[in-house]
């Protein structure tokens, strides 16, 4: 989120070495995490976020990375109360990398095609009424 801000534009870029900061350029995703969690900017890319975009814009992506922007779970009216209170969304809880694999199916479910569900539960229900018919002697064997 903040590399988009930031760290894609053509004046600031990337750099290769690992540094814990945001605008660590990396291929793997795990480690995007942890320069997001971390919150640091070098001293590099302050002073070049400082030279394009000024102090006020610098100020305002600290405030971003250092989480102040969405508040407590017991403050009324904040990001993190609203997520709580209305969504019963956890926000000390990890919902991306390290899902189980049960959560995992479950974001799943939603991409399966109502079309699809369907004619599963056609032939599911169809078997099932067969089975009940020939049980019960209403319907004889094929």
């Amino acid at each position: 989120m903040i590399s988009c801000l930031v760290v894609y534009s053509p004046n600031i870029g990337s750099h290769e070495d690992t540094r814990g900061c945001v605008g660590d350029f990396t291929r793997i995703k795990i480690d995007d995490k942890a320069d997001i969690l971390l919150g640091y900017i070098c001293e590099e890319h302050e002073k070049k976020i400082k030279l394009f975009y000024g102090e006020e814009y610098l100020k305002q992506i600290l405030f971003v990375l250092e989480r102040k922007w969405i508040g407590s779970i017991d403050e009324k009216g904040s990001v993190a109360y609203n997520l709580k209170h209305a969504y019963n969304f956890n926000i000390n809880r990890d919902s991306g990398f390290n899902k189980t694999f049960w959560e995992r199916s479950q974001d799943k479910f939603y991409e399966i095609p109502g079309n699809i569900v369907g004619e599963v539960l056609k032939v599911i229900l169809t078997a099932i009424i067969t089975y009940l018919l020939i049980k019960y002697g209403i319907m004889s064997k094929p």
